[in-house]
């Protein structure tokens, strides 16, 4: 929050966030962060997780693509980037 909190400070609106496929880090972890960020930083747009972080996600949760995201984006994921597709 610290990190995200001198980004705003200095005008910064939006949050790149890739931390790469860490089984040991499920899909809950990522919406406490977003939720906690979105609260916290409302406008601020979370641009996070490669498609290849999403499908591993995905694929450990047992969930498919499509829920995977659906529920990110519930927790205040806006856009991903590009890297790996």
């Amino acid at each position: 929050m610290r990190k995200v909190g001198e980004t705003v400070d200095v005008g910064g609106t939006q949050i790149l966030i890739q931390g790469g496929l860490t089984p040991e880090i499920g899909i809950e972890w990522f919406e406490d962060l977003f939720s906690a960020i979105k609260d916290k930083f409302p406008g601020v747009q979370l641009h996070s997780l490669s498609s290849p972080e999403i499908g591993f996600i995905a694929r450990n949760e047992g969930l498919s693509i499509r829920e995977t995201l659906e529920r990110l984006r519930k927790a205040g994921l806006d856009s991903l980037p590009g890297g790996g597709a």
